[in-house]
């Protein structure tokens, strides 16, 4: 048994192809954004469930998403502000 924190940068926890969840921790959003509209090395796809996100400490709100790619659309839009 054991904890970790996550400190400041974003934390997806999201599924894969076959449905197994598994997590994205990155230290910047635009790395997980340029990932998402580069070569999708560790991003999942657009339809996949989003079960958790956390960015800077705080969970953000799950009705503001209803799967990865929508997340994303948030993401981008967030970091325009």
């Amino acid at each position: 048994m054991g904890t970790m924190g996550f400190g400041n940068e974003l934390v997806i926890v999201t599924e894969d192809a076959c449905g197994n969840p598994y997590m994205i921790q990155s230290k910047y959003i635009m790395d997980v954004l340029d990932d998402w509209n580069g070569n999708c090395d560790m991003v999942p796809s657009n339809d996949a469930r989003v079960f958790l996100v956390i960015h800077n400490n705080q969970p953000i709100n799950p009705h503001l998403y209803t799967d990865f790619a929508s997340l994303m659309e948030y993401l981008a839009d967030y970091v325009r502000r």
